[in-house]
Order: structure tokens, then sequence, then C-alpha cells
């Protein structure tokens, strides 16, 4: 082949034409357009050939492995049409043309180029020379395009592991040596949260597993799960983000509560989920034999007098709002399910001790000293703070997934002051 149709054959690449942005075939275009300039001036010439192999041995020395990588990598219209099972006439003869030319490029030397150029080899015989090959390169992408439907196309059926570099996907070429199969999910590593939970406390205290998820189907898997992994109680949170209505809610919970044959309690904070369990809606659930509780964490005290008033003989209620554990209590509430307790235990007993001994003034009084750590306990999102406060002391790392961030360090130190206040030694 000479130079001339060398050149015009890799510029006129159509089918794989996404090739030509690739740096190092970019570079072998240079080339050849330097060559096809007929510049008898070495120094450019040398620059040339000396700019394509620096580009190529970045990555290997050999022409051939390179651009066979390269050309399996590159999705292409050929490709996409093949995975669909409609590829045309006129684009299957333009790959074949295309892969013909380009396994010829992968035996391409540089000696073999100089020659195709008419120029002589040795003024550039201090240069190093590249490896090639020629490569059954059709039958490569052959074997790919069948396969395209089933393992993907392009750079997606090479690699499993990807990450975003300047605005581009591009495959990590050596991430660890990890399937996803092996990786727990996070359904898996519920479970054996749970699990874990379960065999620590062993029987010493009840467990109450949080099985609760927007999707129905999910949730009831969660709930049989935990249930067979011996939870006492299942704790199901309203759907979030898609929400329900409240008819919606109703065939939700039942549909749990029919599956397993554990105490369920009902979880409404209507600021977290977009979705309000009002309390006509629980009056109905509380029918079912086994939705045996609620966490009210609405924070509304106008709804949670109306649950009272509607369920409270049919339904055991929880403050799920530690701000109003006292008020909550005194309406008829039989504890509370807190963010408070897990960084103050003693006192937050204390506070539901009192009242349940009828020392009223004491238990408010208790909820007028904790308000402000509470307050504190949720100026970002729980739980931030919660778990900032419980690994300082000592239980634990900070350890929190995205979305959410670390803690800012004006609120650390506000939560941290008021712990002091309250005893805790941070």
């Amino acid at each position: 082949m000479q130079l001339r149709e060398w050149n015009a054959r890799l510029h006129g690449l159509v089918v794989f034409r996404a090739l030509l942005g690739d740096p190092v075939v970019a570079k072998l275009a240079a080339l050849t357009d330097r060559l096809e300039a007929a510049d008898d001036t070495i120094a450019p010439l040398c620059d040339a050939v000396a700019a394509f192999e620096a580009a190529l041995f970045a990555h290997t020395t050999n022409l051939g492995d390179y651009l066979s990588n390269a050309v399996l990598e590159t999705e292409t219209v050929c490709v996409r049409q093949a995975a669909a099972g409609q590829l045309s006439p006129v684009m299957e003869a333009a790959l074949n043309s295309e892969l013909n030319f380009l396994q010829k490029l992968c035996g391409l030397t540089l000696d073999a180029l100089l020659e195709a150029a008419d120029r002589q080899n040795r003024e550039l015989a201090f240069l190093p020379r590249w490896e090639a090959r020629q490569l059954d390169l059709t039958a490569a992408y052959n074997q790919r395009m069948r396969e395209a439907g089933k393992k993907g196309y392009g750079m997606f059926a090479k690699h499993h592991v990807f990450t975003v570099e300047t605005g581009q996907l591009v495959p990590v070429k050596y991430p660890d040596p990890q399937k996803l199969s092996e990786l727990p999910g996070y359904e898996k590593e519920r479970e054996k949260v749970i699990a874990f939970t379960i065999d620590r406390v062993a029987g010493r205290v009840p467990v109450i597993a949080g099985t609760g998820t927007n999707n129905t189907q999910h949730a009831v898997n969660f709930s049989v799960s935990a249930a067979q992994a011996g939870a006492d109680a299942l704790l199901v949170v309203t759907p979030y983000y898609n929400k329900a209505t409240q008819n919606g809610l109703i065939a939700h919970f039942t549909t749990i509560a029919d599956k397993v044959d554990k105490p369920i309690i009902l979880y409404n904070v209507p600021s977290r989920t977009g979705c309000n369990l009002l309390p006509a809606t629980v009056e109905k659930l509380a029918e079912h034999p086994n939705i045996a509780a609620i966490k009210e964490a609405s924070g509304n005290m106008s709804q949670v007098v109306e649950l009272f008033a509607r369920c409270g003989d049919k339904i055991t209620v929880y403050s799920g709002e530690d701000g109003l554990t006292v008020p909550m209590l005194a309406m008829g509430g039989m504890g509370t399910i807190s963010v408070l307790s897990n960084v103050v235990p003693k006192q937050a007993v204390a506070m539901t001790d009192a009242f349940f001994a009828g020392r009223v003034q004491e238990a408010a009084d208790w909820q007028c000293r904790l308000l402000p750590l509470i307050n504190d306990l949720f100026c970002e999102v729980n739980p931030i703070p919660a778990k900032a406060a419980v690994s300082a002391m000592g239980y634990g790392e900070e350890h929190i997934r995205l979305p959410l961030t670390p803690m800012e360090p004006e609120n650390r130190a506000k939560l941290f002051a008021e712990m002091r206040k309250q005893g805790v030694n941070v």
C-alpha cells in the first residue's frame, strides 16, 4: 500500500471515525500527514515519529495490540445496529472494508511506512522501532458483534469498572480483583446487620428491625428475612419518594403484615418521606392483628391528638419526635423510639421513668433540660450529628455514606459543647 493510500484510508474512516480522537491514532495520522507533505526537512519528521512512539509506548510497544484493543472498545453505529438485529448492507460493507484496512494497519512498521513514503530508513535509524503483528481483526470484531446483545459492546464488553475523567466515561484499567457478584449489596448488607445484631444481643433485649422501603415487594422480602433471622418486631416506614395515597398505604402495610407473623410498628415521618400516614388510615390498619404500634414522628400535635382520639385504645403509640416525648406520653403514648437515647440513654430513660412513675413535672423538667441537645442532634440531617456524637463517645467510627457528608465544624463544636453540658465525656 502506498503512502497516499495509507493516509487517505486513515483519514477516511467512517464507521471507526472515533478512532481519530484516540491520542495514539491521532499521532499516527499526524505522522502520515508529515510524510505525505513530502518535506525533506528531517527535524519535523523526527518530531512526528517520536511523538507517535511516545504516545504508543505509554501503553504498549506493539501497534497491533494497541489498535486491536482500540477497535474492539470503540462503540460504532454498526455494533449498535447489530445489537438491535438490524445491520444494514451499506454499513456492513463499510465495516468490512475498514476492518480490512485496520487489520493491515496493525502490521504496519516504521520501516514499511518510510519505504511507502520513499524515505531513506537510515535517516531515522537511531529511533526505536515499534512492534507490529497481523491479527485477525475481522474475526475478533465479528465475534463481538455476535455477542453484542448478550455481553454489551465496545468498552462495556471489555471492562466492568468505569470512572469519569474530564467529563468522559472511561474504563478503569486495573480495578481491584473483585467481581460485582462478590459485593454484598445493600440488601445483603442489611440482612447481615440484622442477623449480627440478633446474634450479639442473644435474647437479652428485644430486637426491632427496620425493614421498610418504598417498594412493597422489597419491604416484604426484608420483613420475611428479618423475621426468619429472629427479629422480635419490625419497624416499617411509609414509602418514600414515590409515596402513596392513603388507600395505597393501607394496601402496602397490609401486604407486609399478611406475610409475617411478627408485630409491626408503623413509622410515620413525613418530613423525611414526604408521605403522611393520617390517623384515619392508622385506625383502619390497627384492625390487622400483626400491626401493633406506630412510631409517630409527624411533629404535628393536632394530628397526634386525633391519632389518640381515633385509635389510642387500638394501637400502641410511641413518640418518634424527641422534642415532643413528654407531651405524647401525656396523651397516652407508651414510650419513645428516639435519636436522643443514642447519646444520653440514662437521661432519656430517667425522663420516661419519671413520667410513668407519676412524676410528671420531673419528666417535663427533663424534656426542657434535654431540648438544646435534641435541637443540636437535628441541626443537620440525621444521622450525621448522631454518628458524630457516638463516635466522639468511643462507639465506632464516624463513617457515613454519600449523599450524607461529615458534620460542619461549627455545628460539631456546638453539639459537643452541649453534650459536655449534659454530662457526656467527649
